[in-house]
């Protein structure tokens, strides 16, 4: 820094430090801009969905997809960790949890009117939108409009930011299941307090953090963690779900363990729409299981 006296109580500041509230100022600008943008998309619903896939990790076929919200404009894509935290700050995760399961409902339902598509659609939805009330509102109206059972329907709560409220929280999830939907713990063991939320909350299905699936093909004691709760979940009757399946390695190592589902870029990248449905209407499966090997024509997002 190059600071000039001119005088007693004043200091010129000048040379890099000079620009830095400058810089601050615009980045607080372009902040406040990127929350203007996002929040004008949300209310005309224009992000869009993309589906990631789940399959049976023994079989290899799908059983579920999980919706994903995306933000495309005409610079490029916005990814969702550049748009996610300041959609928490500024209130606005209800409303894009609910567009997001509006839109992925009514694609569910178009897709089960093909005869023998049975798919799972996973929405995820954060503690703030469960507590908030209008999101559950939401998924079970879409659903009834829709004609799409809610019993196929999972909503996955993330267990990598802390639940405030775990009364409110676990009465929104009672409402949950008392209107047929499951419940899915999300990133399990990743952060909060997991076997305490596995213990007070209504959870049907636990998803293992890809953080236990990393690594573990060449580990002894991450396979003896990854089977340890893998065991947890079955012993509280839940279907368990491994996520970060990046690898054939990995997918034999979660199959070891017992893991009833699998989840990852080794199985299926996120689909666009159109991709969705090309899959689903060639009956897709995971290379190496039974079906067909994933279409050409099925579009990963990008």
């Amino acid at each position: 820094m190059d600071a000039t006296d001119r005088g007693p109580g004043s200091v010129v500041v000048s040379g890099d430090d000079a620009a830095r509230p400058t810089a601050a100022a615009s980045g607080v600008a372009a902040d406040a801009a990127l929350v203007a943008r996002l929040r004008r998309a949300v209310e005309l619903g224009e992000l869009e969905v993309d589906y990631q896939p789940i399959v049976d990790a023994r079989s290899g076929r799908w059983v579920a997809v999980e919706a994903l919200a995306r933000w495309r404009t005409a610079d490029g894509v916005v990814p969702p960790d550049v748009f996610v935290p300041p959609a928490e700050q500024h209130g606005l995760v209800p409303a894009l949890d609910a567009l997001v399961a509006r839109t992925a409902i009514a694609e569910a339902a178009r897709l089960a009117a093909a005869p023998g598509d049975e798919l799972t659609l996973h929405l995820n939805v954060s503690a703030a939108s469960l507590t908030d009330g209008h999101v559950l509102t939401a998924i079970v109206e879409a659903a009834t409009l829709h004609g799409f059972p809610t019993e196929r329907i999972v909503i996955e709560v993330t267990e990598t930011s802390p639940v405030v409220d775990l009364e409110g929280t676990r009465d929104a999830l009672v409402e949950a299941r008392l209107a047929g939907l499951g419940v899915a713990l999300d990133d399990f063991s990743a952060g909060h307090t997991s076997l305490h939320l596995l213990a007070h909350l209504p959870i049907t299905m636990l998803k293992l953090d890809r953080g236990l699936v990393t690594g573990a093909a060449t580990s002894r004691r991450w396979q003896r963690l990854l089977r340890v709760f893998a065991d947890a979940g079955r012993e509280f009757g839940t279907v368990v779900v491994a996520e970060g399946v990046e690898t054939a390695e990995d997918l034999a190592v979660v199959r070891a363990a017992g893991c009833d589902q699998a989840q990852g870029y080794h199985l299926a990248r996120p689909l666009t729409t159109a991709g969705l449905r090309a899959a689903t209407a060639a009956s897709v499966a995971l290379p190496g299981g039974p079906g067909r090997p994933l279409p050409p024509a099925a579009h990963p997002a990008e």
